[in-house]
């Protein structure tokens, strides 16, 4: 799998690329980037960054268009912790605040480790395919006639 840059024409082997977010990286980490050799930067990648190939197995390679689907992705949890608590919606005087401050915070490894356990969670899927069939017919009866 390659990666190929339409401005500059870089090709690079996808294998070994990494998705990071400039503004998650610490002081240190963003030094790294702009005078650090090859190890440090490639460090500060597999450190903050997601892996692109790991990234597209797990969307079918860019079927992420759906931008009101369920997810329990590594992103998917951390944004729908920080909507939670820039919304308003949990408050520091709730039980749940520190638990998602903490996965705010978490860097993308760990957050992919929480991920699995939350999918795993046979709770998780409680009353889904009901609701998902539910939800197909009715689309298919307003939809296919």
């Amino acid at each position: 799998m390659l990666v190929i840059d339409a401005q500059t024409g870089t090709i690079l082997n996808a294998e070994h690329c990494f998705i990071v977010d400039e503004d998650k990286l610490n002081d240190q980490s963003k030094a790294d980037l702009d005078s650090g050799n090859d190890s440090e930067v490639g460090s500060v990648a597999r450190t903050y960054g997601v892996s692109l190939m790991e990234m597209g197995y797990n969307t079918g390679w860019g079927d992420n268009k759906y931008g009101y689907t369920v997810s329990y992705s590594p992103l998917s949890i951390k944004d729908e912790a920080e909507a939670y608590i820039e919304g308003g919606v949990i408050t520091a005087n709730e039980p749940e605040f520190e638990a998602l401050m903490w996965v705010r915070n978490l860097p993308p490894a760990q957050l992919e480790d929480i991920s699995l356990y939350i999918i795993n969670d046979e709770s998780v899927w409680d009353g889904f395919r009901e609701l998902f069939l539910e939800a197909v017919m009715n689309a298919w009866e307003k939809h296919s006639k």
